[in-house]
């Protein structure tokens, strides 16, 4: 089993799987500490999408938005586009493999994937959007607050 998840044909989705393992880490020990580990993703996105009423979008700003990049954290949607490239990768390779009896190259298998993923990432962001709140919350009213001592 640990063969075939290490076979040369898997090595990007092996890799990317590493780094989701890394991110995740990160992101729950900066949870547990208080902190905000990329941040400043999201500030960079929100500068990078945000623009005036009468400016052509370039094909990078389309990207990002049809994506529902920018309506999520950023530590999400990286998070998400990671697991789902290896996920979608691994199967593939998987079912190649089944009708075949061999794997893709790495070279041609890689590709295939990441355009099998960015559905996966819009249809992601979709839900999280709905479910994640981006910047602040209003379960409770500003009113609440009025006449309130601040601590």
């Amino acid at each position: 089993m640990l063969d075939y998840f290490l076979a040369p044909e898997n090595v990007p989705f092996a890799v990317v799987t590493g780094l989701f393992g890394l991110m995740s880490v990160l992101q729950i020990v900066s949870f547990i500490l208080g902190l905000e580990a990329l941040s400043g993703l999201d500030d960079w996105l929100s500068a990078e999408l945000s623009f005036d009423v009468d400016h052509v979008p370039t094909f990078g700003e389309a990207l990002l938005s049809l994506l529902g990049i920018g309506k999520v954290p950023a530590a999400f949607s990286i998070l998400f586009f990671l697991f789902g490239f290896a996920s979608v990768g691994y199967g593939l390779q998987w079912g190649v493999a089944t009708l075949s009896g061999s794997l893709w190259p790495s070279w041609l298998a890689g590709p295939v994937a990441f355009v099998f993923t960015l559905p996966l990432l819009r249809a992601a962001n979709g839900v999280l959007a709905k479910v994640v709140p981006m910047d602040e919350s209003f379960a409770v009213s500003e009113n609440t607050f009025v006449g309130k001592l601040a601590v």
